[in-house]
């Protein structure tokens, strides 16, 4: 810092007026510090002599004349300022730092519950103002200072409002726990929506809030379920309850089930319900017969009550707390089918006729057959029927036996073709290499080895499957549970629905190979109808498009190749939506077929393999009772229980 004195009093009546000029180093401003008049006839300041001093100092911008003028003559009228007057100043702007001011106490302390209500101010940010270069008084460029701007990031539940004074102010925008983290304030909701999306839990704060007009109220707590989405089966009861046994009291409560999804309540199938001495097995909850359990009922009486339809119940959709709907299946009502019997009007039914009782799903039938007392051999010839064919002995080899109705055979069945519209029941076995047995109902069978076998619904096996191959779009079963040698060993086995067996291969460790679910081809199948389905909507697009522009720059009343265009158009839009519709069964197909298991009653040994769709699964131990089933990707070997 400069200082000069421009003139030193003498001690005479006549002295020089003076002055003292302050310059800082920084170059802001400089200042006339003090100024002294003339007495007498001494010389007094004038404008040049500051002005030479200035120069002196190197002072050449932002020079006040005007402020230089006024001193002095407030000097030479005995005015004299007694605050330094500024002459000369630079012409840089200097900015102001921002300003962030909670409204909150406590926010940012450790271990501390900071409850909040909506619209509560949280905070007031004001912005920094920058501030421009210019040149100081030596006439050099200088920057202005840096400013300070503090941040503040508006998370979950707050937002950010501009008021009158260009003031930033953060408010919350429902009730909650308020936090702040690496300058971020938000308002933790503190709901939880379970994985199943089937309940939502809360950490519901309560009480008088201070800073807020009142108190925590119902309303305010359902404003935040529903921020989260969370929009069914809301259950208020449980909130009030909370809220009044909090009080007054700031806090919070733990963990209460605010809303609660409904699952779908799947409707029940028409049910028949066969007279229990009159049945042909166990009657298992999908309609169909366990052939395990009991000999076939040869003989129905005019007049008797062979049982009973049930009718269906409806279903009921199901939703979750987000609101989706979770679709029941539909019940289907059975479509009965009667030959020889009435339905009275409590839905029992009654036989018409003597004759063979034949259940297959709803189609119930008592019935002549034809009876062939002996076997199907030289002294029948091949058979080939229109009506159920009961026949008392075997079918010898080389033989075709065939009905559009039902076969019922009380002995083997070996290298022979049997064939049915209906069920085949072989009350002994079927084996040979040469054998093949079709049917479009059920097959049921005391043993089936080497043979071909093929079902359109079920394949019971009381006892055991032996290298065959088999393939059924229903469930295999081979033995029950209590079933302790019952077992499927070798071949090749495919079962749509899934597979029940005692035990699932040997010992011996002979290679065992079981299918469930759709075929590996239904996978490239969906996957080829996709690729296709996108190639046909770009082309669909391009049309569209095409036709569109086309029909917009039209001039004249016809034209052939906007028509050609408009049926191509449709031509492939009705393509697609068919092949829209085969995904979707295919889709199904597939979906269904995860659902598929294998399950073992007793033990399931080394060398089997098991797949499920496109997935492998080899056993390398003896495993006991379980189930296999697919998950994530995945094939699962679950212990029984």
């Amino acid at each position: 810092m400069a200082a000069t004195e421009a003139a030193v009093a003498e001690e005479i009546p006549s002295s020089n007026g003076w002055f003292q000029l302050v310059v800082p180093g920084d170059g802001s401003a400089a200042r006339l510090k003090k100024i002294v008049r003339h007495t007498g006839n001494g010389k007094p300041v004038e404008a040049v002599d500051i002005l030479k001093k200035l120069k002196e100092q190197k002072v050449v911008y932002g020079i006040d004349v005007d402020a230089i003028e006024n001193v002095l003559n407030l000097v030479e009228a005995s005015q004299i300022p007694e605050e330094a007057v500024i002459i000369a100043c630079s012409d840089v702007t200097e900015g102001s730092n921002g300003q962030l001011q909670w409204c909150i106490d406590g926010i940012g302390g450790k271990d501390v519950e900071l409850i909040v209500a909506p619209d509560m101010p949280v905070a007031i940010r004001r912005r920094a103002i920058k501030g421009k270069p210019g040149r100081n008084i030596f006439g050099k460029s200088r920057q202005a200072r840096p400013v300070f701007d503090p941040q503040l990031n508006a998370g979950t539940g707050i937002r950010v409002e501009e008021n009158a004074d260009g003031e930033f102010v953060y408010v919350t925008n429902y009730a909650g726990e308020l936090r702040y983290e690496e300058d971020t304030v938000s308002v933790e909701h503190h709901v939880t929506v379970s994985e199943d999306h089937m309940q939502a839990h809360m950490h519901i704060p309560a009480g008088r809030v201070e800073g807020a007009m009142q108190a925590i109220t119902e309303q305010d707590i359902l404003a935040v379920i529903a921020s989260r989405n969370v929009t069914q089966g809301i259950l208020t009861e449980n909130i009030q309850a909370a809220l009044k046994e909090q009080g007054d009291q700031p806090g919070f409560i733990k963990n209460v089930l605010v809303a609660q999804g409904k699952p779908a309540i799947d409707g029940v199938n028409s049910r028949l319900l066969v007279d229990e001495h009159l049945a042909i097995g166990k009657l298992l909850d999908n309609g169909k017969i366990d052939f395990h359990e009991k000999s076939y009922p040869w003989n129905i009486k005019a007049g008797e009550v062979l049982g009973q339809v049930l009718s269906a119940q409806s279903e009921e959709n199901g939703f979750t707390v987000l609101g989706k709907i979770i679709c029941a299946t539909p019940a289907e009502e059975a479509r009965l089918v009667l030959e020889g019997i009435r339905q009275e009007a409590d839905g029992s039914l009654r036989s018409l006729q003597d004759g063979v009782l034949l259940v297959n799903g709803f189609n119930i039938s008592v019935t002549d057959s034809l009876v062939i007392k002996g076997d199907v051999c030289h002294r029948t010839g091949n058979i080939h029927s229109d009506q159920t064919v009961i026949v008392k002995g075997y079918v010898e080899p080389g033989f075709v036996l065939e009905s559009k109705g039902d076969l019922i055979i009380e002995d083997n069945v070996e290298q022979s073709l049997v064939r049915g519209n209906g069920s085949v029941v072989v009350k002994s076995g079927i084996r040979g290499s040469q054998s093949t047995v079709i049917s479009r109902g059920n097959i049921s069978a005391s043993f089936i080895e080497n043979a071909r076998v093929k079902a359109l619904g079920d394949i019971n096996v009381e006892n055991s499957l032996v290298n065959c191959y088999s393939y059924c779009q229903g469930t295999l079963y081979v033995g029950n549970a209590n079933a302790r040698k019952s077992t499927l060993i070798g071949g090749s086995t495919h079962a749509v629905k899934g597979i029940v067996a005692a035990n699932l291969g040997s010992e011996g460790c002979n290679k065992t190979v079981v299918n469930v679910g759709a075929k590996p081809e239904s996978l490239r199948r969906l996957k080829n109808i996709t690729e296709e389905l996108g190639k046909r909507e770009s082309i669909l697009n391009e049309l569209e498009y095409l036709y569109a522009q086309k029909k917009q720059n039209q001039l004249q009343s016809h034209d052939e190749k906007l028509e050609i265009i408009g049926k191509t158009c449709r031509t492939i839009r009705q393509e697609f939506e068919l092949l829209i519709l085969e995904k979707e069964k295919w889709q199904a197909r597939i979906e269904a077929s995860r659902k598929a298991t294998v399950i073992i009653h007793q033990h399931v040994y080394p060398g089997v393999c098991i797949r499920i769709l496109d997935k492998s699964y080899e056993v390398r131990k003896k495993e006991n009772a379980g189930i296999f089933f697919l998950e994530d990707e995945l094939i699962i070997f679950r212990p029984a229980a």
